[in-house]
């Protein structure tokens, strides 16, 4: 087994594994079992898929693959955001209200370690400006009641909640990042024809563009280059132009993804506002679509017509517009919504902790968003303070 291997290479016993990229399918169970592996982590997000709520994901579960047992933990997506990005109280104030409100939990973070000195500006936040040290300090004032432990410990101290199955997944970005082509046009509207025909002007002016203009030049005299400058100038232009409208259309695709995710945010809160004030759940999630005049509400008004046209759920509604969108959180409203239709389970809590953990994430995406943008500034305000201080000292070295 791949244990044994590496029990030879480092001489210990490796009970544990990370998963690149947390991608699951259910067969992996059966895999890394036989692999000789005990447990290993995955996303939160997997687990919400699987209809979850946040306060059943501080701990372990069990999943199986043929018989072949695997301990599995949730990885906290709040964590991965305020680990290093947030002040440390602010990490420390979240663990608090978990012990408070549940016995023996476990909340896991794990991800890069290139957050910790290797992205932009990660460097100086963590090390010069002393967040990893007030982050550790922090840990240590609190260790009356907050352990740090392995995932091997926790699994030696603390139970498993229960038995799980989850969906084939990944963590949340990378589920919007590898979404279809067609997926990110329907997003922007855009027909996938006119999407090639994009594709295809831009090759064109990539090719021809600069061909004509190094051979004008050329012809002037004004650059002496071979023949094979202007082919091979638009050859490289042929190739880029494509791909940055490629890129363009992504980067809108999720930008606009990201405001429709605000606006999931708001849904939720008319939602559970409406479950509160003892609405059935099906008159909740329609009068809350009527509540809105965005992209999101104007989409799910029309998936209800058409699923009452066609005598189907709500829930089926909410769903399609999901996929449709690539906005896994409807998804997972979707999900808790037709278990309350199936099972009569009470959805108010649920719905109102996914809001709740929603906004945080959404909360920490624009701070991390802000940190990066400040970062790539870095580089060109040095640049022009270093232009600066030599237009200012040159004058006074060559004054004789």
């Amino acid at each position: 087994a791949y244990t044994e291997y590496l029990h030879q290479l480092f001489g210990v016993t490796v009970k544990g594994m990370w998963i690149p990229e947390r991608v699951w399918e259910p067969t992996f169970a059966g895999d890394i079992t036989d692999a000789g592996i005990d447990y290993t982590l995955v996303d939160d997000f997997h687990f919400r898929s699987a209809g979850l709520a946040d306060d059943e994901l501080h701990g372990y579960y069990l999943t199986e693959d043929e018989g072949r047992l695997l301990k599995i933990f949730p990885d906290s997506e709040k964590l991965r955001y305020t680990i290093p990005y947030a002040e440390p109280e602010e990490t420390i104030e979240h663990l608090r209200q978990i012990a408070a409100t549940h016995v023996n939990p476990v909340a896991v973070f794990g991800d890069d370690g290139e957050k910790f000195g290797v992205w932009p500006d990660s460097k100086q936040h963590c090390y010069t400006n002393g967040w990893l040290r007030r982050f550790f300090s922090a840990l240590m004032q609190n260790r009356d009641w907050l352990q740090v432990v392995t995932l091997g410990q926790a699994v030696q101290s603390v139970s498993p909640l229960g038995k799980i199955y989850l969906p084939d997944a990944s963590y949340r970005e990378m589920t919007e990042w590898v979404l279809p082509t067609e997926m990110q046009l329907r997003v922007l509207g855009r027909p996938i024809e006119r999407h090639v025909v994009l594709l295809i002007a831009s090759a064109l002016g990539g090719l021809f563009g600069p061909t004509v203009l190094v051979a004008a030049l050329q012809r002037s005299g004004l650059i002496g280059l071979g023949w094979y400058a202007p082919l091979l100038a638009g050859l490289a232009c042929a190739v880029l132009g494509p791909m940055l409208v490629h890129t363009a259309t992504v980067e809108r695709a999720n930008a606009i993804r990201a405001d429709l995710r605000y606006q999931v945010s708001a849904y939720l809160d008319l939602v559970t506002m409406l479950l509160a004030g003892n609405t059935g759940y099906e008159g909740a999630l329609e009068q809350a679509a009527r509540a809105g005049d965005g992209r999101l509400f104007a989409e799910l008004r029309r998936r209800m017509r058409e699923a009452s046209a066609r005598g189907s759920s709500l829930t089926e509604a909410l769903e399609r517009a999901g996929v449709e969108l690539g906005l896994g959180e409807l998804e997972q409203i979707a999900a808790t919504a037709a278990l309350s239709a199936a099972e009569g389970a009470p959805v108010a809590r649920t719905l109102a902790a996914k809001c709740s953990t929603l906004r945080a994430a959404l909360s920490s995406e624009q701070e991390t968003e802000a940190r990066l943008r400040t970062s790539r500034l870095t580089t060109p305000i040095v640049g022009m303070a270093l232009i600066f201080m030599a237009l200012v000292i040159y004058p006074a070295l060559t004054f004789q």
